[in-house]
């Protein structure tokens, strides 16, 4: 898939639900960064330049923080006598690697395909499910910086809790 067909079907995604997203041409640069992988960014073109794209993993911190408190404040209210050490478990069924994958796959939300990354990367099942989650983390973290908080934790709810 080339890099234009790629963007067309990030656009496709992402502006159908549970993103229901604008995907206007400012808000596109983040979410295509959120799609990089850094084994992409650092290849070199024809002539031996490096391609240098912004890969995601800028992204992935903030929307890790964000998708954190999306499930940490569900816990709070869900879970009303617990202790911390208990909520962090919980939390951790939901913010983990291989659950925000299985969400996704559960959701049929494909963000791995879509992913650009270097041609001579090896993905084994695991790294795919740490790929994807990062993904998601730095797509959430594009819709918070692009549109706000609550629209990004209102997508983060209807993938990892609904």
């Amino acid at each position: 898939m080339s890099y234009a067909e790629k963007e067309k079907a990030i656009k496709a995604l992402l502006s159908k639900a549970p993103f229901d997203l604008e995907c206007n041409e400012e808000h596109m640069k983040l979410y295509k960064v959120a799609f990089t992988h850094d084994s992409y960014s650092n290849e070199l073109e024809r002539g031996g330049v490096k391609k240098d794209d912004e890969p995601y993993e800028r992204l992935e911190f903030l929307g890790d923080a964000v998708v954190g408190l999306v499930a940490s404040e569900y816990l709070y209210h869900l879970l009303q006598k617990p202790e911390e050490g208990e909520m962090s478990k919980e939390k951790e069924k939901i913010v983990g690697n291989e659950p925000i994958a299985k969400r996704l796959e559960e959701k049929r939300i494909d963000l791995f395909s879509l992913c650009t990354f270097s041609s001579g990367l090896e993905v084994s099942e695991k790294n795919r499910a740490g790929i994807t989650s990062s993904v998601f983390e730095a797509l959430i973290a594009a819709v918070y910086l692009n549109e706000g908080y609550d629209k990004a934790k209102g997508i983060a709810q209807k993938i990892l809790i609904e």
